[in-house]
């Protein structure tokens, strides 16, 4: 096998999304009545820092959060108070000053107003989690379905990492948002797409489907678990096997019950044989690879093009890997049952009791992603990397194919032009009004769409073509009957 790296190859390359916030502000358990106090007038210019540093602080389980030091009673998924320097942080000598021009100061009701403004179509009958008619978050104890949005960013996230640590004159408007809006109320917080199905069984049994596992993973459980009450992940369903969609795995024995022996009931994990070959070469030791990768070049350097996949070949093999060699030890790994499925739509598969149906579509015009449709009594298909439609699936999903989807979830990376691997805003609408579902959501955004602005201009394109459509933020639930 060869591998090439062709030349203008990732010239568009989206920064990962670690973020920069304010330490007041910053916590996984943020619930609907915390309040955030604004910064005095009279107080000197602070650091930021990044809101996962302060995740030890807390205790990720249904304790609620670890006492403060001074032994108060602190109600579960509260926002600690920071009394005493947390000793994990490095010196502040250490931690990037960021300039006073990025750092925005809003008030309580200002970031309420911020996040509760958005227009919405007269015609859409979404559910937003940031609206005063939100169901109850608690999706184990709803009796319907639904979707939960865990991630709707692209692969490096929102905000842009450059605009945080390079800022432009004038900065951003959506990334420094992140510098004093929470995550909970920023929906212009983007994770790398993700959907989690909570499918709801007619006994009343509730199982949680997971669609990719990305880089951002452990931050979406921190977040979105707690808030909706996941207790569990039940299944795993991969669209491919890029960074952004599989780099998670590692974290889902987070999701699982504890055994040091690794003595639990592996969590399904459905794939391509494509995707599967390359998570095996995917997850191996790292110096493995730079020993072999050393090897080769020094001493075969005419083989190193054609022999550069096999030197890795061993990628994830500890979550794939069932038997133990002789005198090696046991180590706690997510424990994963993999389950090979075909990447045509002629072969649907259930995950969970639900049946999912293969979705082919272009992500560039050399490689074949998988969307996925599922639901019988409303019709939803999840496209998250396309670049391109193939002709039989985009008559599955049709209204003047198979049937109209109730719901169409739908890549959308640039604002403006288009990509080689992804649509952009034109494309993606095109598609919508071809497709024709009766409504749509749009995800896998970068950071040149801003969430509220861009909703504005989506209510006035659904009124004039009829068909919903919205921007999805991450945290976002939709009750469905599946």
């Amino acid at each position: 096998m060869n591998l090439h790296l062709t030349k203008g190859q990732g010239i568009r390359s989206r920064s990962h999304g670690a973020v920069a916030c304010n330490i007041q502000t910053a916590s996984p358990f943020l619930t609907s009545g915390t309040t955030f106090p604004s910064k005095p007038k009279s107080q000197p210019f602070t650091h930021h820092i990044c809101p996962h540093l302060l995740t030890r602080k807390y205790r990720c389980d249904s304790r609620g959060p670890l006492p403060s030091p001074s032994n108060s009673t602190t109600p579960a998924r509260s926002l600690l108070p920071l009394s005493r320097p947390l000793p994990f942080l490095p010196p502040s000598s250490f931690l990037l000053p960021l300039p006073l021009s990025l750092s925005l100061s809003l008030s309580p009701t200002a970031m309420e107003t911020a996040c509760n403004g958005e227009n919405v179509s007269e015609n859409s009958s979404f559910s937003d989690p940031d609206s005063k008619n939100h169901p109850s978050s608690s999706s184990s104890s709803s009796s319907s379905s639904s979707l939960i949005f865990l991630g709707t960013g692209c692969s490096g996230a929102v905000p842009n990492l450059t605009c945080l640590l390079q800022p432009s004159d004038p900065p951003c408007s959506v990334c420094i948002q992140s510098l004093s809006v929470p995550p909970e109320l920023n929906p212009n917080y983007r994770c790398n797409t993700s959907l989690l199905v909570d499918y709801s069984h007619a006994d009343g049994r509730h199982n949680y489907i997971l669609i990719d596992v990305g880089k951002t993973f452990r931050e979406q459980v921190l977040r979105w678990f707690t808030h909706h009450k996941i207790p569990r992940v039940d299944s795993i369903i991969l669209t491919h096997e890029h960074a952004d969609a599989v780099l998670g795995l590692d974290d889902i024995r987070a999701v699982q019950p504890y055994s040091p022996t690794n003595d639990i009931e592996p969590t399904p994990i459905y794939l391509t044989q494509f995707a599967m070959d390359s998570n095996r070469i995917r997850f191996c030791s790292i110096s493995h690879i730079i020993f072999r990768l050393y090897y080769l070049v020094y001493f075969f350097p005419d083989a190193f093009h054609t022999s550069i996949l096999i030197s890795i070949a061993v990628k994830f093999s500890y979550l794939v890997k069932k038997k133990l060699k002789e005198g090696q030890e046991v180590r706690r790994v997510a424990q994963l049952d993999w389950k090979i499925i075909e990447d045509h739509s002629g072969k649907p598969f259930i995950a969970s009791g639900l049946q999912f149906v293969p979705l082919p579509v272009m992500h560039g015009e050399d490689y074949v992603c998988l969307g996925f449709l599922f639901g019988e009594k409303s019709r939803v298909a999840y496209i998250s990397d396309i670049s391109r439609f193939i002709a039989s699936t985009e008559n599955l999903i049709s209204k003047t194919g198979d049937g109209q989807l109730d719901l169409l979830i739908l890549d959308t990376l640039y604002k403006k032009g288009s990509h080689n691997t992804h649509f952009c805003f034109p494309q993606s609408l095109d598609a919508v009004k071809r497709i024709c579902p009766k409504e749509a959501l749009f995800i896998g955004m970068t950071h040149e769409f801003d969430h509220h602005k861009d909703n504005e201009f989506l209510a006035e394109w659904s009124r004039r073509e009829g068909i919903p459509v919205k921007l999805a933020h991450d945290g976002l639930r939709i009750p469905i009957d599946l």
